[in-house]
């Protein structure tokens, strides 16, 4: 009778470690995901109209661990990331193209999913300022012949003081 016992506390013990052990495991895991798009007004933000990308490689990592993927036909990724760790996910932009933030530092939380990593790409040469949004060529053009005139302005301004 006391084998039994024992058999049956063992065995209850075993069950609920194996309970314990699958719990946090499934706890852990969460999913990082976006979609890489073409940014065709290089505003920093997808646009119903603008095109996910294929076959861009994405790589996701942190101080112990890497792996890339490529995009599916639509231009989403999604890859399966333990929780409680922060994880850079970055984009390698195709030739002729570069993406506008093309690394991003993402913190996982047990068991979260986050779905909107997303990367837009412009065409390689469009002038983006610091805060992302475009710069038209025009405006840019504009911002010069402005800055011109300032300058010829402080320089007559100048020359007649003397």
């Amino acid at each position: 009778m006391r084998k039994v016992r024992l058999v049956m506390v063992t065995a209850i013990v075993m069950a609920m470690a194996l309970l314990v052990v699958s719990t946090v495991g499934a706890q852990e895991q969460g999913r990082i995901g976006g979609t890489v798009y073409l940014d065709e007004n290089a505003n920093g933000v997808r646009d119903a109209a603008e095109p996910g990308v294929e076959a861009v490689t994405i790589t996701i990592g942190n101080e112990t661990y890497q792996t890339s993927m490529t995009t599916a036909p639509d231009g989403r990724y999604s890859w399966r990331a333990a929780g409680g760790a922060t994880w850079t996910v970055s984009v390698t932009a195709p030739e002729g193209y570069e993406a506008v933030d093309p690394v991003r530092e993402i913190f996982m939380d047990f068991g979260s999913e986050i779905g909107d990593v997303d990367f837009g790409l412009v065409t390689e040469g469009t002038t983006l300022p610091v805060s992302g949004a475009p710069i038209s060529p025009i405006a840019a053009a504009i911002g010069l012949v402005g800055l011109l005139v300032v300058g010829v302005v402080v320089t007559v301004i100048g020359l007649r003081r003397r």
